[in-house]
């Protein structure tokens, strides 16, 4: 669901003024490997700076970060704290990796703020003041020719669906809601 909005920003690079994909990973869908996201279902991860040069991953996958809020029109600028990429220095990993818990790596802090992204994509709109909060989907259940659908394969299905219902609430830190109901 977040792939409607995030992970596609680039930002204005203070040093030198040019518009950067730095934070993009994998099919530049993706955050960045190093990117410090606070845990992102959208990758990047929560990086800890040893202060020494070196940085930890510490969690991974587990919510919707502040920026991923804020491009979801679920959160002001001023509710996205500022964040780093890391500018690694000889890894064995590259931005277009997947997550990892407990990978230390060598690099540069590079402080991001959410002003270097407005000022190369703009703010978003419509802003969170009048952003949708509530999101209507469907979950369709396939059968091949000849198949029907079981009783315990709509159970599972049903289970899913509530689960995404809670889950959601729960990665937007209840700022949305998605509702999927069978019903029209």
């Amino acid at each position: 669901l977040l792939h409607r909005w995030a992970a596609h920003v680039k930002f204005r690079d203070p040093q030198t003024g040019a518009a950067s994909e730095a934070l993009l990973g994998r099919d530049k869908a993706h955050w960045s490997f190093f990117l410090d996201t606070g845990a992102s279902v959208e990758y990047g991860a929560r990086w800890r700076d040893n202060g020494n040069g070196t940085f930890s991953s510490e969690a991974v996958r587990r919510f919707y970060s502040p920026l991923d809020l804020y491009l979801m029109g679920l959160n002001s600028p001023e509710e996205v704290p500022p964040f780093f990429l890391i500018q690694p220095l000889a890894s064995e990993y590259i931005p277009e990796d997947l997550p990892l818990k407990g990978v230390t790596v060598s690099g540069v802090r590079k402080n991001v703020t959410i002003q270097d992204i407005i000022a190369n994509e703009g703010p978003r709109i419509p802003a969170k003041t009048s952003g949708q909060k509530e999101f209507r989907m469907a979950f369709i259940y396939l059968t091949g020719a000849g198949e029907t659908a079981t009783p315990e394969k709509l159970a599972d299905i049903n289970n899913v669906r509530r689960s995404f219902m809670e889950r959601f609430s729960i990665m937007t830190g209840g700022r949305g809601l998605a509702q999927v109901y069978p019903e029209g």
